[in-house]
């Protein structure tokens, strides 16, 4: 993991991040998916990349990849976009821990009434019992 984290750091060109890609598609340990779907993030922070973090935190196998999708994409894209998947990803991922994250990531960046309200429902008795 340091090589990944080495080489996504000294080149950031597109043959390292077609490596990072290929890694986010095929390799077998959630962590090192998890370690190249952050450093693409971060790396190259444009359209492309948020279509591959996007398709992870929808569709990876490991919800701690979804987790780290999620929360790249309100680091670096903290936009209406990101906030409505994750709204979305708070009532539909089938992982309660995920579903949570999302919550918590929500209410972390976008701190206003109208988020606030918007947790205060999803978190009232009827929805609450559906997830937990």
């Amino acid at each position: 993991m340091a090589a990944n984290r080495a080489l996504s750091q000294a080149w950031q060109d597109r043959q390292t991040r077609a490596w990072l890609t290929e890694k986010l598609a095929g390799d077998r340990s959630f962590a090192i998916r998890q370690l190249a779907l952050e450093r693409l993030a971060r790396a190259w922070p444009d359209n492309e990349s948020r279509s591959v973090v996007t398709e992870r935190a929808l569709g990876d196998l490991d919800r701690d990849v979804r987790k780290s999708g999620l929360s790249m994409l309100a680091r670096i894209w903290p936009d209406e976009d990101t906030l409505t998947l994750l709204v979305d990803r708070s009532a539909s991922d089938p992982d309660t821990h995920v579903r949570v994250a999302a919550v918590e990531i929500i209410s972390r960046g976008w701190p206003d009434n109208a988020t606030h309200r918007m947790l205060l429902d999803w978190l009232s008795p009827e929805i609450f019992c559906r997830f937990v």
